[in-house]
């Protein structure tokens, strides 16, 4: 009996790899049913056979051993299993698994092998978990009749429909207790409007019920303390910023926005040629903090196109997408002092990291201090 602990810590280390494994791909399946399948397959990594071999998923190698993409090696173990094959008997088996080099090649093999047969086609690219994991039984990849409710269960008793976002591009509901990278986005969110949430912690306590609720009252909507699909609408609301204009890199490259910053400084990385710019920042503060420095602005990053910045994982909703954020460095000067004379420009988005500083034209204040991924809130620097 694996204890709630051992449930939690395996949850949070597989996590991450299905996440960033599902990441990107054309034919996708849900995270939150991958995880899932990890701890029933592996009693939460309590199986040292399976452990031992990174065979969290517990797929056989087949009578034509295909490789579905890159991550499997070839490697395999025997080991006895149950399979259920009219429904109600169970028998034992002796069979062959795939080993891999480790657990990202397990779950990356998992993935590549829903994409590649067509037996699972059902599965891909399906928002829902219930009809996502039925469509993978349909397929065969077990037996048991009970393994769609075993999944199930797990989802909904971990709340892991909180990591399929990534794929879906929508957020799970959230409401007290919840927890995870949905939560610390929420906290974000509601602290740049103005919604004290205490420590962005992605931990949905008692203060982000609170700045919930208060959001939820002055935007009219049912004040329940539940981020459903309205309030998520409402969070994410942009504003009309009518100073970002759209500049070509190849036509406009040159061109000067103010006397010491020209177009292509704040172009995209990925070498698009569509540039988003909120020029009435670069002439209002951008020169300003050149200016009062007498010292070259180094921009290094400005305009992100949306697949640049999925690529590189910049924040959901990030202000770079719509041509409003810049990360600066001014030579010969700290991160500190650029973000303080910052500050006394009455930026409202500043965000201290620990080699340059984040500038945005947010409408409402969020300033705060990004210690190698660990962010406090400031009010003032």
């Amino acid at each position: 009996m694996t204890t709630q602990t051992q449930v939690k810590n395996f949850i949070n280390k597989i996590a991450p790899i299905a996440q960033k494994k599902a990441s990107g791909r054309t034919k996708w399946s849900l995270p939150s049913v991958c995880i899932a399948q990890c701890c029933a397959e592996s009693a939460y990594g309590t199986t040292a056979k399976m452990i031992n071999a990174n065979a969290i998923l517990g797929v056989k190698v087949g009578n034509s051993k295909v490789h579905f993409g890159t991550a499997w090696k070839d490697k395999a173990y025997s080991t006895t299993t149950k399979e259920c094959y009219d429904g109600k008997t169970y028998t034992n088996i002796t069979d062959l698994f795939r080993a891999y080099d480790s657990i990202d090649d397990a779950i990356e093999d998992y993935y590549d092998m829903l994409a590649a047969c067509s037996r699972y086609r059902g599965c891909l690219n399906q928002a829902d978990p219930e009809t996502c994991i039925t469509e993978i039984k349909k397929g065969g990849y077990a037996t048991d009749p009970n393994y769609v409710t075993t999944i199930m269960s797990i989802i909904k008793s971990n709340n892991l429909t909180q990591y399929d976002s990534v794929v879906t591009g929508r957020r799970s509901a959230l409401k007290f207790g919840s927890s995870g990278a949905d939560v610390t986005y929420l906290q974000q969110c509601l602290t740049a409007k103005g919604y004290g949430v205490g420590a962005i912690d992605g931990k949905f306590g008692v203060k982000t019920l609170e700045a919930v609720k208060a959001f939820q009252a002055e935007h009219n909507l049912v004040v329940d303390g539940i981020v459903g699909t309205k309030t998520w609408v409402a969070l994410e609301q942009q504003e009309t910023h009518i100073s970002v204009k759209t500049y070509s890199l190849s036509k406009d490259g040159n061109q000067n926005i103010s006397p010491n910053f020209k177009v292509k400084e704040f172009r995209c990385k990925d070498g698009s040629d569509k540039i988003l710019i909120d020029t009435d920042f670069i002439q209002n503060y951008l020169q300003k903090i050149r200016d009062h420095f007498g010292a070259t602005v180094t921009i290094n990053s400005g305009y992100r196109t949306a697949a640049y910045n999925k690529k590189i994982d910049g924040a959901a909703n990030s202000y770079h997408v719509k041509g409003q954020a810049f990360d600066i460095v001014v030579k010969g000067h700290t991160p500190l002092e650029v973000a303080r004379y910052s500050q006394s420009l009455g930026i409202m988005g500043i965000i201290q990291y620990n080699t340059f500083v984040h500038v945005d034209s947010r409408a409402n204040k969020y300033w705060a201090r990004d210690n190698n991924g660990k962010v406090t809130v400031k009010s003032g620097f």
